[in-house]
C-alpha cells in the first residue's frame, strides 16, 4: 500500500495540521516561562493546585480518549455494528459515583500520587509500590499503542517511515510536557478536545452529504446489519448492550477514581466543589463526543457498503479505514485531511501528556520521595529530576510504540492492557487477567465481522484489485470465531468485561484473608479513608468496630455541615444621640 492509494494532502491539510502541533508545543513553552516558570514539584505536578475547571474538565475527557477512539470505534462500528455506542450508558452510572463517592476521599486527602492512599488504607508500603508499578507500566503500554494508532495512519496519508513518525510525534510531545508541567498539558487538552470536535463534525457533515443525507446513511446501515443491540447476557459474546454498559461503568469508575491521572486532576483545582464540578462536566462532553465518533463509522460504512476498501486490498487493516475514507471522499475539500490528521493526533497527544506527567508525580512521589536521597533533595532540584523522569518515560513509550502493530487492532489492544488481603487480590488479579488478554493475542478467538460486499465497484476498480465480476456477486464474509473448550474458552471473555473481571477477582482472592486477619487486628483508623455510606450499605460484611467508628466519621461530618450552615447574627447598630 502506498501513499496514492491515500490521495494526496494539499497545502491547506499540512497548514492545519502542522498548525496544531506548533501551537501545542507553544503553549508548552508559554507555561514553561510564564508567572516564573515551572519551579517547584507543586506547580510542575499540580499546577500549584489552582487550575481552571473548564480546561480541568477538558483534560479529564481526552486524556483517556486518545487516536484509539478515533481509529478504534470508528472501526468497531463499521466491522461489528453499533453494540458499542451504548458504552454511553455506563457512563452515565460511572462518573456520578466517581465524583460524589470516590472523589471527595481523595480530594481531602490532598495526595500527589493516588497510591499513597493504598500506604494509608492498608497501612503497607508494598501495597503501595505494587500500585504504582502495575500504573507505570500499564501507562508506558498503553502510551504505545496511542502513539502508534496516529502514525500508522499518517504512514498511509504520506508514505513516510512509520518508526520516524513515531518518534517525530513522542519527542514533541515529551517535550511540552517535561517543560510545561501540568498547565501545559491541561491547557493543550482543552485545545486539543476543541481539535476533535471540529474534525469529528467535518467528518460527520461532509461524509453525510456524500451519501446522500441522514435518512440514506440509516437506511445503508439497517440493511447492512450495522444497526444492532444485541442482549444476549453471555459474557462471552464478543460485545453486547450488557457488556457496553456494564463494562464501561466498572471500568469507567476505576480509571476516574483510582487512575493517577484523574486523581492528578482532582487535586489540582482549589477546592472540592470545583473537583466534582470539573468531573461531572465530563458527562456532556462523552454524550457529545462518543455519538460523534460512532456516527463516523456508521458514515462510513454507508459509503463503502458495496465496494469495500479492505475487501479490494486497498488498506491493509481495519485501523486504516478512516484516513482512507478521508482522503477518498472528502479530498475535493481542501483542509479536510488536515482537520482530521490534527483530530487524530490531538486525542494522542492528550494522553501521552497526561501519562507522562502522572508517571512522573507517581515514580518521585512513591519510589524516590520516601528514600534518604529523595528526603534531601530541594523543591527545585525535584522538579527538574521530574522534567527528566518524564523525558525518560517519554523515549521508553516510543520504543514499545514502534512495536505495537504487532499487538492486533488498537481498540482491543488498549482495553487489555490492599493489607494482606489486599496484596493477594491483586497479585492474583493482575495475573489471571494479564494471562488471559496476552493469550487472545496469540489465539485471537474472535474473528468473525458482519457481512462485507464489492457488489458495487465498478470494473475498472474490481481488475485493478485483481476481481473480476463474477467474484464481485459474492458477499464477502470473515473467517468464523475460533472454537474453544474447556479452560480455554476463558479466552472468549467479552474485552469489555476484563475491567470487571479484574475488579471481582481482586475480591476474589483478597476477601477471605482480609476476613481472617480482620479477626485479629481492625485497623479503625482507616474508617475516615472510606465513605462513609459503605458502612450502611455493607454492614454486615465489615467488623462492628469498623461499622461504628465510621458511623463516627459520619456523624462527626454532619456536625461540621450543620454548623457551618448556621447563621450568625449580625449584631445591631448602636446610635448615639447627641444631647
Amino acid at each position: 500500500m502506498s501513499s496514492e492509494d491515500f490521495g494526496y494532502m494539499h497545502v491547506a491539510d499540512y497548514v492545519i495540521f502542522l498548525g496544531t502541533l506548533v501551537i501545542s508545543v507553544a503553549i508548552g513553552v508559554y507555561f514553561a516561562f510564564a508567572d516564573g516558570g515551572q519551579k517547584t514539584t507543586k506547580q510542575f505536578l499540580l499546577g500549584d493546585r489552582n487550575m481552571p475547571v473548564l480546561p480541568t474538565a477538558l483534560s479529564l475527557m481526552v486524556s483517556f480518549l486518545s487516536g484509539i477512539l478515533v481509529l478504534g470505534i470508528s472501526s468497531e462500528m463499521y466491522m461489528k455494528g453499533t453494540n458499542f455506542i451504548f458504552h454511553v450508558f455506563g457512563m452515565l452510572v460511572a462518573l456520578p459515583i466517581a465524583a460524589i463517592v470516590y472523589l471527595p476521599i481523595f480530594y481531602k486527602l490532598k495526595l500527589t500520587s493516588a497510591y499513597e492512599y493504598l500506604e494509608m488504607r492498608y497501612e503497607s508500603q508494598a501495597i503501595r509500590l505494587i500500585g504504582s508499578t502495575l500504573f507505570v507500566i500499564s501507562t508506558v503500554l498503553y502510551m504505545a499503542i496511542v502513539m502508534y494508532a496516529p502514525a500508522t495512519a499518517l504512514n498511509g496519508l504520506t508514505g513516510i517511515n512509520l518508526e520516524l513518525l513515531i518518534a517525530v510525534s513522542g519527542i514533541l510531545c515529551t517535550f511540552y510536557t517535561a517543560i510545561g508541567g501540568l498547565k501545559a498539558v491541561v491547557w493543550t487538552d482543552a485545545f486539543q478536545a476543541l481539535i476533535m470536535y471540529a474534525g469529528f463534525i467535518a467528518i460527520v457533515l461532509q461524509g453525510t452529504i456524500q451519501v446522500g443525507g441522514v435518512g440514506k446513511v440509516w437506511a445503508i446501515a439497517s440493511e447492512g446489519g450495522r444497526l444492532v443491540a444485541s442482549f444476549d447476557p453471555n459474557p462471552f459474546t464478543y460485545m453486547t448492550v450488557w457488556s457496553s454498559v456494564i463494562g464501561t461503568a466498572f471500568g469507567w469508575v476505576a480509571t476516574y477514581t483510582t487512575n493517577q491521572t484523574a486523581v492528578q486532576r482532582y487535586t489540582s483545582v482549589s477546592s472540592l466543589r470545583k473537583a466534582q464540578l470539573s468531573l461531572f462536566l465530563v458527562l456532556p462532553g462523552m454524550l457529545t463526543m462518543m455519538p460523534l465518533v460512532c456516527m463516523v463509522g456508521i458514515v462510513m460504512y454507508a459509503y463503502y457498503a458495496n465496494c469495500d476498501p479492505l475487501v479490494l486490498g486497498k488498506i491493509k487493516n481495519r485501523d486504516q479505514l478512516l484516513p482512507y475514507f478521508t482522503t477518498d471522499v472528502l479530498a475535493d475539500f481542501p483542509g479536510t485531511t488536515g482537520l482530521f490528521l490534527a483530530c487524530l493526533y490531538s486525542g494522542t497527544l492528550s494522553t501521552i501528556s497526561s501519562g507522562l506527567n502522572s508517571i512522573a508525580a507517581v515514580v518521585w512521589t512513591d519510589f524516590i520521595q520516601p528514600t534518604a536521597y529523595g528526603s534531601r533533595i530541594a523543591d527545585n532540584r525535584a522538579t527538574q529530576l521530574n522534567k527528566a523522569i518524564a523525558c525518560a518515560f517519554g523515549f521508553i513509550a516510543i520504543g514499545f510504540a514502534c512495536v505495537a502493530q504487532h499487538l492486533g487492532g488498537v481498540l482491543q489492544a488498549s482495553m487489555t492492557i490492599l493489607s494482606a488481603g489486599a496484596l493477594v487480590g491483586v497479585v492474583g488479579s493482575s495475573a489471571v487477567m494479564c494471562c488471559i488478554a496476552a493469550s487472545t493475542h496469540f489465539i485471537k478467538p474472535y474473528q468473525s465481522n458482519l457481512v462485507q460486499s464489492i457488489i458495487g465497484c465498478s470494473n475498472e476498480t474490481l481488475l485493478a484489485a485483481g476481481f473480476n465480476s463474477s467474484q464481485a456477486l459474492i458477499s464477502v464474509t470473515s473467517a468464523p470465531d475460533v472454537e474453544l473448550t474447556g479452560i480455554l474458552y476463558v479466552l472468549k471473555l467479552s474485552f469489555k468485561y476484563y475491567g470487571t473481571a479484574g475488579i471481582l477477582l481482586v475480591f476474589l482472592f483478597g476477601a477471605p484473608i482480609s476476613i481472617i486477619t480482620s479477626k485479629f487486628k481492625v485497623n479503625t483508623a482507616a474508617a475516615a479513608l472510606m465513605w462513609p455510606g459503605l458502612g450502611k450499605i455493607c454492614c454486615c460484611l465489615l467488623p462492628a468496630a469498623m461499622v461504628q467508628e465510621m458511623e463516627k466519621v459520619d456523624g462527626i461530618k454532619e456536625r461540621i455541615e450543620m454548623t457551618s450552615r448556621k447563621i450568625v447574627p449580625v449584631q445591631q447598630p448602636i446610635y448615639i444621640t447627641q444631647v
